[in-house]
């Protein structure tokens, strides 16, 4: 059921020219551009992302200059794993569904980031109204993927912020 939200949720992401975001929990490129405008664009903002994308960061470690709201079934686990990040108010951990969207629909933020991985997309996609979408020009068989048509259906390039031979960074809005 997709219920008002006064929020304004952006995702971002990359993904390969097959829709893969992911191969083994791990990012299979490293673009240095896509990197960079990442941390551009998320920088003093708030990222919302699934515990496995949590533990595929750098060090395993919640990103600096950001808050990181981490969606996860066993809040124990981010406790057990993360146990300096516990009362810290850069780090909120959410066990449910129902605990993120009551924060969403009752509070108005801006700057939150959707960064993944596909379980979070799947949850929040329908929310956001705004995408930054790295595309990978070539297949990296990745084993998680999204699902390309539902992006297609949902959002319109609204400018290219950067291009080469091996990547494009896109600014994406609502149909």
């Amino acid at each position: 059921m997709h219920m008002n939200i006064r929020s304004s949720l952006t995702a971002i992401f990359a993904m390969d020219q097959s829709g893969g975001i992911g191969k083994n929990n791990v990012l299979p490129w490293h673009y240095p551009k896509d990197l960079s405008h990442f941390k551009n664009v998320t920088n003093k903002g708030t990222i919302i992302m699934g515990y496995n994308t949590l533990v595929s960061l750098p060090n395993q470690k919640p990103l600096k200059n950001r808050s990181n709201i981490v969606l996860t079934r066993n809040k124990d686990k981010c406790i057990v794993n993360y146990p300096e990040y516990n009362d810290k108010p850069y780090v909120l951990v959410f066990k449910s569904e129902e605990e993120i969207m009551a924060v969403l629909k009752e509070q108005e933020v801006t700057n939150w980031f959707v960064i993944g991985g596909k379980q979070v997309f799947d949850l929040l996609l329908p929310y956001c109204k705004h995408m930054w979408l790295t595309i990978i020009k070539k297949d990296y068989d990745c084993d998680v993927k999204m699902d390309k048509k539902y992006l297609d259906e949902r959002f319109i390039l609204d400018h290219v912020e950067y291009e080469d031979d091996e990547i494009q960074i896109g600014y994406y809005k609502l149909k």
